[in-house]
């Protein structure tokens, strides 16, 4: 049994949270299965509703825009970084947030690191992450870059609704601790299974021989 939580997939300042999952056919943990799964799907919809509901919206009245794009796993360039400036057309950049996220930071080349400070340097809010460390990057970024000086308080409310992001994450964390606590049970099942079918053939080929 394969089950996965993918905490981060964000494009167009919309955050979604995904959980996917394989059906179990071992009718002895079957149940159990499908009372965790369906546990496990009103949490997403809780946490999607709170994602959507509050913390974008709280995100747009901040900011005039906070642009997020999900490369992936493939390698990001000076490029890419490049063209991800465009986001910036149209908008105060003073108040836009620029959020280039990678699957891991090592996906980042040099030259898009060099470009980004470049960016950064012309007056653009550009953060390059990964999933591991968005929140906490983008928190780190607001504390020690005042985006406008009238706009203080706004910021340290942004901060708090990244805190609640950072909690929601923790609770996605347990219910994939329960899903592998879950994934192992099924597995000692399966194991007590075979067991039990390889005494019965034993058993039945002792009679057999008698």
């Amino acid at each position: 049994m394969e089950s996965e939580i993918n905490y981060i997939r964000q494009q167009n300042t919309r955050l979604i949270v995904q959980i996917t999952g394989l059906e179990v056919e071992n009718a002895d943990v079957k149940v159990k299965y499908d009372e965790a799964m369906n546990e496990i799907m009103i949490l997403r919809a809780e946490l999607k509703s709170r994602i959507e509901d509050n913390v974008v919206e709280n995100v747009r009245r901040a900011f005039e825009s906070l642009a997020v794009l999900y490369e992936g796993g493939r390698s990001v360039g000076y490029k890419d970084v490049q063209r991800f400036e465009g986001v910036f057309t149209g908008t105060n950049k003073e108040l836009t947030i620029g959020i280039l996220v990678a699957r891991f930071k090592k996906r980042f080349t040099r030259k898009a690191g060099d470009r980004a400070k470049v960016a950064k340097s012309n007056g653009y809010n550009i953060i390059l992450t990964d999933e591991q460390n968005l929140y906490s990057d983008l928190i780190e970024y607001i504390k020690s870059n005042r985006l406008d000086g009238s706009n203080k308080n706004i910021e340290l409310q942004f901060v708090e609704v990244l805190k609640e992001l950072r909690q929601i994450r923790a609770e996605l964390a347990e219910v994939r601790q329960e899903t592998q606590q879950l994934r192992a049970e099924f597995a000692q099942t399966e194991r007590s299974r075979s067991e039990d079918h390889h005494n019965q053939r034993l058993l039945e080929n002792e009679q057999t021989r008698r």
